[in-house]
């Protein structure tokens, strides 16, 4: 950001970054399996 010159990340993301390049759904997709087994019951919310 500070390379660019830019003053805030808004303005760099509106530059750099185009929603439609993106696809949200695939990258979701491609991370790991999250099991529950070994959270404690705070972290679910069953306290």
């Amino acid at each position: 950001m500070a390379a660019m010159r830019h003053s805030s990340l808004e303005l760099t993301m509106n530059i750099y970054t185009d929603l439609v390049l993106l696809d949200v759904g695939a990258a979701v997709d491609a991370l790991p399996a999250f099991g529950t087994a070994d959270l404690p019951a705070v972290a679910l919310g069953n306290d």
